[in-house]
């Protein structure tokens, strides 16, 4: 996914809430913010990011997320969650983050100055990880996007009740950005 830079992919699916069954996983509420570290390569740096404002997500209503300097538009939709965009990277259909087991998807994949069609798969499994000191039990997702560009895999560990703790964005192999939850709900 070049032209997307490294890890802004990652932290933007980075915004979590409190909400019933699985949306409890990731539900989004306006107005919530959350704190994570994101390292990429050598530089560590802390972010924020905020739910801001409905706007359509494929054909559901779903929510925009803000950072700094980034954008992205997510949603729950029949028990998926989904993203229209991902740090400045449109995707139609919108592409699954967390499906509740594994999902295909095919389509349109838009970083900032073109569109390539790309092809993504999901799994997820049960899972532990230390989060604040404490195991947690946890969903792990593994997305992998393959385009003409490459393959992008972004691993992400969701918590019920707390959101994304931890995500992990790999391009041929290499970490670029490690994104882990430092305060929220």
């Amino acid at each position: 996914m070049r032209g997307v830079a490294p890890g802004a992919l990652a932290f933007l699916c980075l915004v979590a809430a409190c909400g019933p069954g699985v949306e409890r996983h990731m539900p989004l509420r306006e107005g919530t913010a959350w704190t994570y570290t994101v390292q990429r390569d050598f530089d560590k740096l802390v972010a924020e990011a905020r739910v801001e404002g409905r706007v359509p997500v494929g054909g559901t209503l779903g929510w925009r997320i803000v950072g700094p300097g980034l954008d992205s538009t997510l949603a729950w939709s029949d028990g998926r969650l989904v993203a229209g965009s991902l740090a400045g990277t449109r995707f139609d259909p919108p592409v699954p983050l967390f499906a509740g087991g594994e999902a295909a998807w095919s389509g349109s994949m838009s970083p900032p100055g073109r569109t390539e069609h790309a092809q993504g798969t999901l799994t997820q499994a049960e899972d532990t990880l230390r989060v604040g000191g404490r195991d947690a039990k946890s969903v792990r997702t593994v997305l992998t996007l393959r385009g003409a560009t490459g393959e992008t895999v972004v691993e992400t560990w969701f918590v019920a009740g707390t959101g994304i703790v931890r995500q992990e964005s790999r391009r041929g192999g290499r970490l670029l950005t490690r994104t882990e939850y430092v305060s929220g709900p």
